[in-house]
């Protein structure tokens, strides 16, 4: 879906909207409101399928004022849209509809909870048979490939219906559901006729995060993070779009529903769960140089049992080592802030990120900051800096390197220009200023991307 927003403003006309794929030169109009001098939405679907996958698509906004002799219409171009793994997210927190504020499920026998950190009204409990239904367009159908991420409880361990969508025949639906016998909460995947128990043992009334998976050939289930099977399938996944949380009589408790287009691989799925089970968010990250002094600040949103932060540094952006520790509020649900400061070497680029660890041991990392610091290679001086007949340039070289030498005078004109191979350490060079006039000039000597530049007055 794709929504403009007039905003406020006085004039009356009509707005249109449209797509173009892959530079086709052909502009296909999708939905068209009346503006007036109230705020005007216009909004359009494209279905699924009409847009190849890994197509540009490029919108475009006109808008026509009825006022002045013959209106005026005025083009908005080159919109483009990616289109991104997520098909849905949903957050529970107080609201039954996605983050885009669409989608929304049905509200009947349904409340909200605490969620899986104790936050308030930030879970959705279902208890009616019926479960709770969301049409969800652009879920993922056919054999084509997906991923549903999930955290869920139930009040029992066996018979409860987590989730499910697609038509009842052989593998049109694709879900999961606890098995109907015994006590363990295995986790079944549910296609119709070939449903495949993964087995395992995980326990009622505890928060548990399953992963299912499909590339277009294979079924993978995770649990808590870790894959616990896989299953070749050719499904055709069918019937409308409704996604169904819950139903018969036991309770199911959601905190957070991820709908994605691809099918994650291992590691992504394995951070799913760290990220999700670590009560710690970070609102900002930021790295900062004073000298050779790296001022690190970082703020949290909220923290759940948070015991401390390590700070790792790298030169590689790879391979890195904890060089400090801070201890972190621990429970909080209001902005905190921490720094860190740290003194770097003399390499030009410089990583850091933040280990952040709860009080039972989990951890995830942060995102990676780069600095990267302007190396001066050499040290320079001119003496005298008034002169009659010569100067001398001092120049001390980190490392051996080529150099030019230029004389200018102020308004810009190239008097003198001469290259020099530098050594490794100190050297003098003569600079013959005889044949120059009276008045002041600039001596500039480059290495590189560096410049350094002094004043000399010839008398």
């Amino acid at each position: 879906m794709f929504q403009y927003n007039r905003g406020v403003g006085s004039f009356t006309g009509n707005a249109y909207l449209y797509y173009e794929i892959n530079n086709s030169g052909t502009w296909v109009q999708i939905a068209s409101t009346a503006i007036n001098v109230n705020c005007n939405t216009v909004s359009a679907t494209i279905n699924q399928g009409v847009v190849p996958a890994g197509a540009l698509v490029k919108f475009r906004m006109q808008t026509n004022w009825n006022g002045g002799v013959g209106g005026t219409s005025v083009f908005i171009d080159n919109f483009k849209a990616i289109q991104q793994p997520f098909v849905s997210v949903y957050n529970f927190d107080n609201s039954y509809n996605d983050t885009l504020g669409t989608n929304s499920f049905s509200a009947a026998n349904t409340s909200f909870v605490a969620d899986r950190f104790g936050n308030a009204n930030s879970a959705l409990k279902i208890t009616g048979s019926a479960g709770s239904t969301a049409n969800i367009p652009l879920i993922p159908k056919g054999n084509n490939p997906r991923t549903i991420s999930i955290w869920y409880k139930t009040s029992v361990n066996n018979s409860t219906l987590i989730f499910s969508y697609g038509a009842a025949a052989e593998n049109q639906m694709f879900g999961l559901y606890l098995a109907t016998t015994g006590n363990n909460g295995n986790p079944n995947f549910q296609c119709f006729v070939n449903d495949k128990n993964f087995g395992g043992t995980y326990a009622a009334n505890t928060w548990h995060h399953a992963v299912i998976t499909f590339d277009g050939s294979t079924v993978k289930m995770y649990m808590n993070g870790i894959l616990i099977g896989t299953q070749a399938y050719t499904l055709n996944t069918g019937g409308n779009a409704d996604f169904k949380l819950g139903g018969g009589s036991n309770t199911l408790t959601v905190d957070n529903l991820d709908i994605y287009s691809v099918a994650l691989d291992d590691n992504e799925v394995a951070n799913l769960y760290v990220y999700g089970n670590l009560p710690v968010e970070l609102s900002s990250f930021t790295a900062q140089l004073s000298n050779r002094t790296t001022n690190l600040l970082w703020s949290s949103a909220t923290e759940i049992n948070t015991s401390h932060f390590d700070i790792e540094y790298s030169n590689n952006g790879s391979e890195f080592a904890k060089v400090g520790s801070v201890q972190a509020q621990g429970n909080s649900s209001t902005a905190k802030q921490y720094s860190y400061q740290h003194t770097i070497n003399e390499q030009p680029i410089h990583f850091y990120r933040l280990k952040m660890v709860d009080k039972d041991g989990k951890f995830a990392y942060s995102n990676i900051v780069r600095l990267k610091v302007t190396v001066k290679f050499f040290e320079a001086s001119v003496y005298p800096t008034v002169v009659t007949n010569a100067a001398t340039l001092s120049i001390t070289s980190k490392e051996k390197g080529n150099a030019t030498i230029t004389v200018t005078s102020m308004d810009g004109k190239r008097m003198l220009q001469k290259n020099i191979v530098l050594i490794e350490g100190s050297q003098t060079i003569p600079l013959h200023l005889e044949n120059l006039t009276k008045g002041s000039y600039i001596v500039s000597i480059r290495v590189n991307d560096s410049i350094e530049s002094y004043t000399i007055i010839k008398q």
